[in-house]
């Protein structure tokens, strides 16, 4: 990809990355709008400010329904603006509305990982309420129930084995052939 082929995605369409917990949403998200010279939101993060929590306090003190509304009024703002790059929450997509509202103004890009990779890297990361106990068995279990949505996102890239700079420039190209197919 050449460096002209990048300049028409700063004006183009949110990058909206979706997958399970530890797939890389953030980090991937973070240098692909570097990359691109664009705004990135991290949904985890902007709500973790909005609540002046944790996730995980919130989690406890208000529950997941009202995570979820708030989550959803989150996409509906973000899915109105144009030239992000979006890390999703893991679950975002199981709301068929907040699917609606990323693809309004944007491509999403799902990121998949073998569950060895994900358990390694969620290890290593803060608690996530939904995690919560047998690592192995929470996140297996909450793969299986989401499996269908992340299956159903048109561009996927694999994270295993590959460096992030590897990721942004797999997404990037996939982004470029979505838009070229977009002007035909």
């Amino acid at each position: 990809m050449n460096r002209g082929d990048l300049n028409t995605l700063n004006e183009a369409k949110n990058i909206a990355l979706t997958g399970p917990p530890g797939s890389g949403k953030s980090a991937v998200g973070r240098l692909l709008a570097e990359t691109l010279g664009r705004e990135f939101a991290d949904m985890d993060e902007l709500l973790k400010q909005r609540f002046g929590c944790s996730i995980g306090d919130y989690f406890a003190a208000e529950g997941e329904a009202s995570f979820r509304r708030a989550e959803a009024l989150l996409c509906a703002e973000l899915g109105a603006k144009q030239g992000l790059v979006i890390a999703t929450g893991g679950g975002v997509l199981q709301n068929a509305q907040n699917k609606e509202h990323l693809q309004r103004n944007g491509i999403l890009v799902n990121l998949r990982a073998s569950l060895s990779t994900l358990e390694a890297r969620l290890k290593a990361s803060e608690a996530r309420p939904l995690l919560e106990g047998d690592l192995t068995f929470r996140l297996s279990a909450l793969i299986k129930e989401r499996q269908a949505t992340y299956d159903a996102v048109e561009i996927q890239v694999d994270t295993d084995e590959q460096s992030l700079s590897d990721v942004v420039r797999r997404i990037a190209e996939f982004v470029v052939q979505e838009e070229g197919q977009d002007k035909q």
